[in-house]
């Protein structure tokens, strides 16, 4: 465990301290570009020593969930200080879940407390090189982030552009910040800002939660109280000062990223981002986005060298890089049902608000005479109170599990309900159970998702039915999942889409955000179109996907033959 010392928002960083240097033992310092989070605690108002020890005592809950926020993201605590602490991510994207959750559950608490109790973050994220060695933890990825959460509001995150770009087409919470100024090296640092959920009351108005209302910006406050962080992070009182300023102090020559040789000058590692912006340019088919990505992050890495590399020529190529990139993306994305070849048969996936039952083209379709065409049959949807069924005046109606939907009516499914049974191709007049079935399971994490497979009545004439429902075969072996948010890929119980390789437990996230993407979790990475990913992945129609040993395809549902 490393440790910084701090001197508050207006100092520099003083020293940092080495705990722990067994495990660097077999090499004097370890190198790596990860996704840095820098956190610090502070209260507004000036603190008498009643109002700091009240503040200390409540800090110590946000402590212990920010300590747990951090472990379901993945992080790791690499150094921490009186007054702060640095986490490491393997992905931006973890490192910027982690902090809006975060924020989130800081908001929601203090909400419960008096205006003068409460206790803000101030956060700042970056991708860049880490240097952890025998005596020191360095490197451009830890300065920039503390400077980034140095410069952030109580209860704001401050991301680099660096950073930004890497989930622009991800996350959509962060906007424009002014610059900061980087007094170390001259140059100015481009930022986005996710303002804080609340505003700050007056020192003697206590605030009752309305989670109604939505909050208020938080206004910058002139009597900022820093607070200690330490605590939680590091139980050992074996800690020894070492080590140089890191912040605007620096001494010696900044250290290049890109290979060993300290000598490399500024126009050879500039040649080397041409050559990579080339390279991107070159990749003009969709089928070529996969190795244009891993350029892209090869660039935004070289990128983080920025002593060497003059600004005015660096950021129109990176721009540059990335408009080649979602030229790509566009070509890759599209639209409506999208299919998962698993070895245990194809799974339809429908990431949005609401999915349509009927005899169509998307949606769960149904190539059975008896049931009305999408948009004249049934609807699903997602609401607060659960599930809802929605009869869109279909011919022959539904029946959810024993009740009978009358034209047009809409019935809540509670959210509780784990199975249900949906029964199509019956009679309005008599109200008739009909003789096609879908069968439906319900998740609840991350988001909701329903799991559905088709099949007939156990009461059905099979003989029959057939006649009315050709391609009744190849539509029940067809699997479908429904969900708003992210779908789980895994061995867990709570997967949506279930793998029966060689990990039991969670292995990538499948979403949707203008374009299908997926999501390493944990140390392995996703190959896809075989180039490996351990961050996120936009995937369009046709594309190969490897996770834990499998070889999987994506591809668009028009091109399904089970539709």
């Amino acid at each position: 465990m490393y440790l910084l010392v701090l001197a508050g928002r207006e100092g520099a960083i003083d020293s940092i301290a080495k705990h722990g240097g067994d495990a660097l033992a077999s090499s004097p310092s370890d190198r790596r570009l990860a996704a840095v989070l820098a956190a610090e605690a502070v209260s507004l108002g000036g603190a008498d020593g009643a109002r700091l020890e009240i503040w200390l005592d409540i800090l110590d809950s946000y402590k212990s969930a920010l300590v747990g926020q951090i472990d379901r993201e993945g992080g790791t605590v690499i150094g921490r200080s009186r007054t702060g602490i640095l986490v490491e991510f393997a992905t931006i994207v973890h490192a910027v879940e982690c902090a809006l959750k975060y924020q989130t559950t800081v908001s929601v608490r203090n909400r419960d407390l008096p205006a003068e109790n409460r206790i803000y973050f101030r956060m700042g994220l970056h991708v860049g090189e880490i240097v952890i060695g025998d005596s020191e933890l360095t490197g451009q990825g830890v300065q920039t982030a503390m400077q980034l959460g140095d410069g952030a509001e109580p209860g704001d995150i401050l991301i680099s552009g660096q950073a930004y770009d890497l989930i622009a087409n991800l996350r959509k919470e962060f906007e424009p910040a002014p610059p900061l100024f980087m007094t170390d090296r001259g140059l100015e640092l481009r930022a986005y800002r996710k303002a804080s959920m609340e505003a700050p009351a007056p020192a003697d108005e206590t605030i009752l939660a309305d989670p109604a209302a939505p909050p208020p910006p938080l206004e910058a406050s002139e009597d900022v109280t820093v607070l200690d962080l330490a605590g939680s992070f590091d139980d050992s009182p074996d800690i020894s000062m070492v080590g140089p300023d890191l912040a605007g102090q620096q001494t010696g020559q900044p250290t290049p990223l890109l290979g060993q040789d300290e000598t490399r000058t500024a126009d050879g590692i500039l040649s080397e981002i041409m050559r990579l912006e080339k390279e991107a340019e070159d990749s003009e088919r969709a089928a070529e986005y996969y190795r244009a990505l891993q350029v892209y992050d090869e660039a935004i890495a070289a990128a983080q060298s920025q002593e060497l590399l003059v600004p005015d020529d660096l950021q129109p190529r990176l721009n540059r890089l990335r408009s080649s990139l979602s030229a790509l993306e566009t070509s890759l994305a599209f639209v409506g049902d999208a299919v998962f070849d698993l070895p245990g048969g194809p799974v339809v996936l429908r990431l949005a608000d609401s999915l349509e039952i009927g005899r169509g083209r998307e949606g769960v379709v149904i190539g059975c005479n008896l049931v009305s065409r999408t948009s004249r049959q049934t609807r699903l949807s997602f609401g607060q109170g659960g599930m809802t069924v929605t009869d869109l005046g279909s011919k022959n109606g539904v029946f959810v599990a024993d009740h009978y939907l009358s034209e047009g009516e809409a019935l809540t499914v509670p959210g509780q309900t784990r199975s249900l049974t949906l029964h199509f191709g019956g009679s309005r007049n008599p109200p008739a159970v009909g003789p096609v079935c879908l069968n439906i399971s319900q998740l609840s994490e991350p988001s909701p998702a329903l799991i559905m497979r088709l099949s007939p009545s156990p009461r059905a004439d099979l003989d029959r039915l057939r006649e009315a429902w050709p391609s009744m075969e190849a539509d029940c072996r067809l699997t479908y999942v429904f969900s708003t948010g992210p779908v789980l890929i895994g061995g867990r119980d709570d997967c949506a889409l279930r793998l029966a390789g060689k990990s039991d437990g969670l292995v990538a996230r499948l979403d949707y955000a203008e374009r299908y993407w997926i999501e390493p979790v944990g140390d392995q990475p996703v190959r896809v179109n075989r180039v490996d990913f351990v961050r996120p992945v936009v995937l369009g129609d046709g594309v190969n996907v490897e996770v834990d040993d499998l070889q999987l395809q994506f591809r668009a549902r028009a091109s399904a033959t089970a539709a």
